[in-house]
């Protein structure tokens, strides 16, 4: 069974796992995307990466490096 999702989740991981290569993308990226796409001030960046972070979403697997564990159907 496939745990809930929320709906604004599901659409930040769409983008972020269209623009990423092989489900890795730097945070840079990750900020600009949530900055610009979904217009989201920098006090909430930070706080949205730590929870998907805390959900298992993504992973960071290196400094600057985030994972998308997470795959969008």
């Amino acid at each position: 069974m496939e745990r809930k999702l929320p709906i604004p989740y599901k659409v930040i991981l769409d983008k972020l796992q269209k623009d990423s290569w092989k489900g890795e993308i730097s945070i840079k990226e990750v900020r600009l995307i949530l900055n610009f796409k979904f217009r989201m001030g920098r006090e909430n960046l930070q706080s949205i990466i730590n929870e998907m972070d805390r959900m298992k979403l993504i992973k960071f697997k290196k400094q600057g490096v985030v994972k998308i564990l997470w795959k969008v159907k």
